[in-house]
Parts: structure tokens; sequence; C-alpha cells
């Protein structure tokens, strides 16, 4: 009597999360259909849909009606969707939806999104658009110049260089005159 569908992937009741995710095949020649399956550890009372692909409880995350075991619930963050990739952060790392993808290298307890090309941990720096980490950069003193709207080619800087991307996506640098403010 409780049972309530959230949306194509989600329904619930007063006990338990159930997944749509998957197919089941129905007799030899009848085609698939979608079957619910109860979550384990869900919590039906505090599940939320974040976007379209990334959901949440007290307990779990779930990607695309999936749970996703090693991202930790309590500090899990949505960061911005950019066309068909989807970014994600907890204390635990740095993840992409789209692939379903963990970023390897990337502390996700001090990352940071500078702007939807960089963003930046307490280590290293990291290129959205490219999903790779940038070692070269010294990302203590790493930033941007402007926002996304205002900066396509991704100009930005550290104490030692400018750096922009040229018209194939490639890191560009010169060494910064002085103090002067970069560009």
């Amino acid at each position: 009597n409780s049972l309530e569908v959230i949306n194509a992937d989600f329904a619930r009741d007063s006990k338990h999360l159930f997944s749509g995710r998957g197919a089941s095949r129905i007799g030899k020649f009848k085609g698939y259909t979608r079957l619910l399956r109860a979550l384990a550890n869900s919590h039906p009372d505090s599940f939320e849909i974040l976007d379209h692909r990334w959901a949440k409880d007290k307990n779990q995350v779930y990607c695309h009606g999936g749970i996703w075991d090693h991202i930790d619930a309590a500090t899990f963050q949505l960061l911005f969707e950019d066309g068909h990739e989807s970014w994600a952060k907890c204390k635990h790392g740095l993840y992409n939806a789209n692939g379903r993808r963990t970023k390897k290298g990337v502390d996700g307890a001090s990352f940071q999104v500078l702007n939807q090309i960089w963003g930046k941990d307490k280590n290293a720096v990291f290129r959205f658009d490219t999903q790779r980490i940038v070692s070269a950069i010294d990302a203590q003193s790493f930033q941007v110049v402007a926002n996304a709207l205002d900066n396509p080619d991704g100009k930005a800087y550290d104490k030692k260089y400018d750096y922009w991307l040229d018209e194939l996506g490639a890191i560009k640098k010169k060494l910064r005159n002085g103090g002067t403010l970069p560009f």
C-alpha cells in the first residue's frame, strides 16, 4: 500500500528503496522488462534525487539507478554538469557519472571547482575537459583569471607561469612577468 514510484529508476515503500535498473528476460521470445529490486542498506525516508544521474540517501549514493559503494554519502556533493559529463565528489575522491569513473589521485576532501575547465585540491590541478591531473602546475598558488563564460581559453596562473589553452586544447604557458597581473 505504501509503494510510490519516484522516477524511471527508483520507487520506495515504507521500508525499502527499489531500483528498476537492468532488464530481465520474460519468456523465450517475449522481450525484456524492468523489475524492481530492493536496494540493500537503503533509507527511503532520506532519499533524494539530485539530478538525472545522481541520487542519495543518508546511507548511500546512487548513480544511474545503481549503488556506488565507495562514495561517502555524508560528504557527497554534486559539483556540476557540462554536456554529457556530470561531476561529483566526496571525501574519498572525484567522480564522473558519464563513465562511472573515479578520478585517481584527487583528494576529494580538499577538491574545489575553479570553473568548468579547472579544479584543484591541496596537491594537484585537474582539467575537467581532458579529465586529467596536470602535475606540472603548482596547486597551492594556482588560480583562474575569470569564470568559464568569460574565460573560454582557460586563462590561469600560478606563482611562476601564466597558462592558457590553444585552439586545440593544449596547455600553453609563459613565465610570469614579475608581480604583474596575468594577461
